[in-house]
């Protein structure tokens, strides 16, 4: 009876768990699980079209590059590339730009021998044709007449001939000072001294001069302000020997300044003005690396080079950039014996029609080739072109072209291409 009423209060006592409620439990968890992953999967696959589009969209550009190269050869054609704006976007930017291109002669070089006898006569003179002193012989042309010395510090100087005044209103870039010399054993060293009080003379570079053998030796010095018409016209150069062995001995003849003269040069083109440039905005959930995807960042290209210059950079998200801030610069060589050719070309962006949203066209036309044509009496010509932003950063790109005609045709085109967005 006992055991009875044990079983009875402890069969009162056990509880069951409803199957309804374990149903709810078990769903609102998996639920919670499933929204958890579509959130993520979401975000994935949001990350995962973002990124596709911009990489559809650097495809783009490159491709509109290609159609503006292309539609730049023609005036009045067009082209277009179509953009999807869903999470990034097309558009114009604005950059101010100054451009200016220079096209300067052959540099003339004028002669200067000695005309006088200097400051130093510590040299003996052997004499021949050309004269029997020391200016005279170091001004002769004949490797028969000379100045020669073995005495360590010996000097001879001599005054020089004077600058045409014709050539008073022009720019020295650059003198070369030379001299012809042998030397009848090893161990000899000369160097060349200039100035216009030659008691304190600027000294050259040691010059090993050869045993038995007429070498031609240079000192070149750049104008960095010393340089002048006046100075010139003072000069005195000299040679001093600063090495010297027993039984040795140098011998030197034609003494000679070689005087550059900047020419002066004509403005090609000179612009100051807003250049457009064609910008792209990705997401801000785009990964990508800063790069230069077409070109590079230069002022000048030649005749193989392209004018656009395509960059992907971070800037609160990634975007593109393509510009034509650059010229294409090069020679199509002589038109005949007389005339040499260089082309020089630059693409202008307008701006046209802009509207639109979702899936855009960007299109291209060109609307005008304007051709600008400069005479430089030279068949050699230094084309300088230089491009200053508006963050005040110079751009200088020298070219030389060189040819034996007499003059050179310098063809400048501006081709103009007008950008619509729709």
């Amino acid at each position: 009876m006992e055991k009875r009423d044990i079983q009875k209060k402890y069969s009162a006592k056990k509880k069951a768990i409803s199957p309804v409620i374990s149903t709810i439990i078990l769903s609102a968890g998996l639920l919670i699980v499933l929204l958890v992953a579509s959130v993520v999967a979401t975000a994935f696959l949001d990350t995962q079209i973002v990124n596709t589009e911009f990489e559809q969209a650097k495809t783009n550009m490159i491709l509109l590059n290609d159609v503006i190269q292309d539609v730049s050869l023609r005036q009045g054609s067009g082209g277009y590339v179509q953009f999807n704006q869903k999470s990034g976007g097309v558009g114009i930017t604005t950059s101010q730009q100054e451009y200016e291109i220079i096209a300067y002669p052959e540099e003339t070089a004028i002669l200067l021998g000695p005309m006088a006898a200097g400051l130093y006569n510590d040299w003996s003179i052997f004499s021949g044709p050309g004269g029997d002193t020391a200016w005279e012989v170091t001004n002769d042309t004949l490797q028969d007449s000379y100045i020669h010395s073995g005495t360590l510090d010996d000097r001879e100087s001599v005054l020089l001939s004077d600058l045409p005044e014709i050539y008073s209103g022009m720019e020295i870039s650059r003198v070369t000072f030379s001299f012809l010399a042998y030397a009848t054993g090893p161990g000899m060293e000369v160097k060349m001294m200039f100035g216009t009080n030659i008691q304190n003379p600027t000294i050259g570079i040691s010059h090993n001069i050869k045993n038995g053998k007429w070498t031609t030796f240079q000192d070149t010095y750049e104008n960095s302000g010393q340089l002048s018409f006046d100075f010139i016209n003072q000069l005195e150069i000299g040679s001093i020997i600063s090495a010297s062995k027993s039984g040795s001995r140098v011998y030197i003849t034609k003494f000679s300044v070689a005087v550059f003269l900047e020419a002066e040069g004509k403005n090609v083109y000179y612009a100051n003005e807003s250049a457009l440039e064609l910008a792209y905005r990705g997401d801000t959930h785009v990964s990508a690396a800063e790069m230069d995807l077409i070109g590079y960042d230069q002022v000048t290209v030649d005749r193989y080079g392209t004018l656009g210059y395509l960059e992907v950079i971070y800037d609160d998200g990634p975007k593109m950039y393509l510009d034509y801030n650059r010229f294409r610069v090069f020679s199509s060589g002589q038109l005949d014996s007389q005339t040499n050719l260089v082309e020089i070309t630059l693409l202008k962006l307008t701006r046209g029609v802009f509207g639109g949203s979702g899936i855009v066209n960007m299109r291209v036309q060109n609307s005008a080739i304007n051709t600008m044509t400069t005479t430089i009496d030279s068949g050699t010509v230094t084309i300088e072109v230089s491009r200053t932003s508006g963050t005040g950063d110079t751009y200088y790109d020298p070219l030389v072209f060189r040819s034996d005609a007499v003059k050179t045709v310098v063809i400048f085109s501006v081709i103009k291409l007008e950008v619509s967005i729709t």
